[in-house]
């Protein structure tokens, strides 16, 4: 086979791989915005009047500080109803600072701070939750500074959320997490 077709071939076979990579990310991302849609519309029919849902389950990567603590405050507000899949998804993005995957598509710094909030809006908010003792039981986990099964709280998130792609597969070295906090949020640690 010539040179000329092995590049050829070479460049079709990238494209199928990328193609189908950027497929399956649009068809789980899809799923679950339509999943949290759904809740939504099924949480929105009990909200009493003057009641508003929690926006915690929306905070990107990209977010400031300021933007997280602020919807971290909002979700405490009597009148905002939190959902449980938000804080399950904040919870789940939180340990991508600290996890081997293949694949983290959001994440959200994990700080003493934020640790302390995400135990409050559980605390006031999940009482009802099927999920609210294990939750609560791995937020005070870390918030002892204890670390050891952080790869096991990522997959039991990650679970809930039907995760496919990403599944972790062991515990950042502590230079690896330092890299990754000064890669995303641009902060060195020591």
């Amino acid at each position: 086979m010539s040179t000329k077709k092995k590049i050829i071939i070479s460049i079709i076979s990238v494209f199928i791989v990328l193609t189908a990579t950027l497929a399956v990310y649009y068809i789980v991302n899809y799923n679950t915005v339509q999943s949290i849609k759904e809740d939504v519309g099924a949480v929105k029919k009990t909200l009493k009047p003057g009641e508003s849902l929690s926006v915690i389950g929306e905070i990107k990567t990209t977010d400031t500080d300021e933007e997280i603590d602020l919807a971290m405050a909002l979700a405490l507000k009597d009148d905002v109803y939190v959902m449980k899949s938000s804080v399950v998804r904040v919870m789940h993005d939180m340990t991508h600072q600290k996890v081997v995957a293949s694949d983290k598509w959001n994440s959200i710094q994990m700080t003493p701070e934020r640790i302390e909030q995400i135990i409050k809006v559980i605390e006031t908010k999940g009482n009802g939750w099927d999920l609210y003792d294990n939750m609560l039981k791995i937020a005070k986990k870390w918030q002892a500074g204890d670390f050891s099964e952080i790869d096991k709280d990522h997959n039991y998130f990650w679970k809930l959320e039907n995760g496919n792609i990403g599944k972790a597969k062991g515990i950042m070295t502590p230079e690896e997490e330092a890299a990754f906090i000064e890669k995303y949020w641009g902060e060195k640690t020591e």
